[in-house]
């Protein structure tokens, strides 16, 4: 049932999975260039071939929650099967970081993954001052799977952070070709990957045509994704906002992509 779960969010999230680690070169998390805020909200379509499969929304929390005496932005992603797809398998998947305001790390991640009959409860804590996680993974009769603690790199991310830890770097110093690493952990395991940036590229959208930046991770083979670079691309809007309008993935069993359909309390013009 995993696989399902990969294919459905995958384009939105697991994208950046392996999220930016702030540390290796140049490029540096900047808190006056966040683009987002509380309440923002959006809204994204998945579709696969000429089928909606699904839809998720992300929203940032109207207040900062108190966590490791920390004051974090608390993110909520919700995805769901659609349509025919749905018929096939219900997905009530819930995804949730408690990120640091000042340094967008995860303080504390949980899912709730219900696809068909396949259901988990999973919270992490992050303990910066050692490096490691607990894991605490619950079945669906509520009873405890594991309890665990993982090494993991310093400043890793969950695999929501770092999709906002994208949204806080400065892409004017970027050039063509750019690749900077990415890490972040996730279930049981710390992955890095490279990220390289495309350049930037006017794109149409349910909103008008849009100037963006373009990202594509260089995925090791698997059995979702050939090897390579643009076997995912990702679109954030060139402006303060830097929303992601767009993500494509090329994936054996076809083409998916992710578009976005409705918004929010978003920092500034979306155009």
């Amino acid at each position: 049932m995993k696989r399902f779960l990969t294919i459905f969010l995958l384009p939105l999230i697991t994208g950046f999975l392996f999220s930016f680690n702030p540390e290796p070169g140049p490029v540096q998390i900047l808190p006056e260039n966040i683009g987002f805020g509380k309440g923002e909200t959006l809204v994204y379509r998945v579709h696969y071939s000429f089928f909606n499969a699904g839809e998720a929304t992300i929203t940032i929390d109207e207040n900062f929650h108190r966590i490791s005496n920390k004051d974090c932005y608390r993110v909520n992603v919700f995805g769901r099967s659609i349509g025919v797809f749905a018929s096939i398998l219900r997905i009530r998947d819930t995804w949730r970081t408690y990120m640091d305001k000042e340094t967008l790390l995860p303080e504390k991640f949980y899912r709730s993954i219900e696809e068909g009959k396949y259901i988990i409860r999973e919270t992490a804590f992050y303990h910066r001052e050692t490096d490691t996680v607990r894991v605490i993974r619950r079945n669906k009769e509520g009873k405890l799977d594991w309890d665990k603690n993982f090494r993991t790199e310093e400043n890793a991310h969950d695999i929501i952070s770092g999709f906002y830890a994208m949204r806080a770097m400065d892409f004017d110093k970027f050039y063509i070709g750019y690749k900077f690493p990415m890490t972040a952990f996730f279930e049981d395991s710390t992955y890095t990957l490279q990220i390289k940036y495309l350049g930037t590229e006017r794109i149409k959208t349910k909103f008008g045509k849009m100037n963006t930046h373009v990202f594509t991770p260089l995925m090791p083979g698997n059995e979702l994704f050939e090897e390579g670079e643009n076997t995912i691309k990702v679109y954030f809007t060139a402006n303060e906002a830097k929303v992601p309008v767009k993500i494509r993935a090329e994936m054996f069993v076809g083409a998916v992509e992710c578009d976005l359909k409705d918004y929010a309390n978003v920092k500034g013009s979306l155009n």
